[in-house]
């Protein structure tokens, strides 16, 4: 087991109802700050403690059609390094929600 720190990001066309972001298999999701029209979902810092591979699920839900990407990178000591991105558009799923749980990663 190793202990990372993660940034995560996520920007929307349009605005989302909410997006929950659940690492490692916790039954929490990281808390994410939106901006005041929703479209952008952020959380600047958090640490984990990390097996390979790296597992989660990523949420996103809003109107259908709203399309989004996200992004999570590792914060090492020389800066940002980008790990896993996603995309897509709500309603992808059933109930207006996207849902990701691949690609699993190594962290390296």
């Amino acid at each position: 087991m190793k202990k990372v720190k993660f940034h995560f990001k996520l920007i929307s066309k349009g605005t989302l109802a909410n997006v929950f972001f659940y690492p490692e298999q916790e039954e929490s999701t990281i808390i994410l700050k939106s901006d005041s029209k929703r479209k952008e979902w952020e959380n600047d810092e958090f640490e984990l403690l990390i097996e390979n591979p790296f597992e989660y699920t990523l949420k996103v839900f809003g109107v259908t059609g709203t399309e989004w990407e996200a992004e999570l990178k590792i914060i090492t000591l020389d800066g940002e390094k980008a790990f896993l991105k996603w995309e897509g558009e709500t309603g992808d799923t059933k109930r207006n929600v996207s849902i990701r749980t691949k690609p699993l990663k190594n962290i390296d």
